[in-house]
């Protein structure tokens, strides 16, 4: 981290005996501070090696200017002899300095400022991580806006096929349903007519054709249908085949021939049955 006066010093601190040196020169303790700071030393290590020095000198002894307090001979001299002037380039004696609270103030202050400084630093990364982050979701949101717009186009339109077939489904029950209710009328009073056709032509071959023809119609008719296929066009040789209607009936193509005696019998009972 840069620190907030000058450049970064080694971890070993600032020598206290250095800090006594220049006390003993006369330097009050914001000059020791000005020159420490110039050097590039942080404003927390200046006060904890002032208040070290401090304690050194209250350990070792009185500091040099309480033994230049002391009495020597010269002081011994009668009264009324004046004290020789002071010799020009010592410097005379100071008293010990005080830190002062303005002082601890401001180096509070300044401690203070350079821990809110890494604060306010951390602080910006975090708002930076914080705001690339919340992009970062603002577009997932986006995309997945657009992943459950596009399911709920096609859920929506598999629902509207399925409702469709099964419309379709529901009206092809209904009309299965009406012609079974259809075949289930019509039915009964038809085989009662042949039955009865049967009863009355019983004796004759021309019956029992008929008898056997509704029986196969019956048959018919009972089974299960299925998809009719368009049948081909009739060939020559179909066309010239008689059906069984018109062997049970003797109709026909004029080409096939005149009708034979039996046929011709055949028809005239029915004819009386009618």
């Amino acid at each position: 981290m840069v620190e907030l006066f000058g450049g970064k010093k080694e971890a070993k601190g600032i020598p206290t005996d250095r800090i006594i040196q220049m006390q003993q020169q006369g330097y009050s303790n914001d000059q020791v501070v000005s020159v420490l700071q110039r050097e590039g030393y942080r404003s927390s290590e200046i006060f904890e090696a002032i208040s070290h020095a401090e304690i050194k000198k209250g350990v070792t002894g009185a500091p040099v200017e309480d033994i230049s307090e002391m009495e020597n001979p010269m002081e011994l001299k009668p009264r009324g002899v004046a004290e020789p002037p002071p010799i020009e380039g010592i410097i005379p004696p100071m008293s010990k300095p005080e830190i002062g609270t303005e002082k601890i103030e401001e180096v509070a202050e300044a401690i203070i400022e350079e821990k809110w400084g890494e604060v306010t630093e951390n602080i910006n990364t975090v708002i930076e991580w914080k705001d690339r982050t919340e992009s970062k979701l603002t577009g997932l949101n986006d995309k997945f806006e657009q992943t459950k717009s596009a399911v709920k186009g096609i859920k929506d339109d598999l629902l509207a096929q399925l409702s469709e077939y099964d419309k379709k489904l529901t009206d092809i029950g209904a009309d299965v349903q009406a012609m079974s209710k259809v075949f289930e009328k019509i039915l009964p009073q038809f085989m009662e007519s042949v039955g009865e056709l049967s009863r009355l032509a019983s004796g004759t071959k021309a019956g029992k054709q008929i008898v056997a023809a509704a029986s196969e119609m019956e048959a018919e008719l009972k089974r299960p249908r299925k998809a009719t296929v368009t049948p081909p066009a009739k060939t020559k040789a179909a066309k010239a085949k008689k059906s069984r209607s018109d062997e049970i009936f003797g109709t026909g193509d004029s080409e096939e021939g005149e009708e034979t005696e039996e046929e011709k019998n055949d028809k005239k009972s029915i004819e009386d049955i009618e």
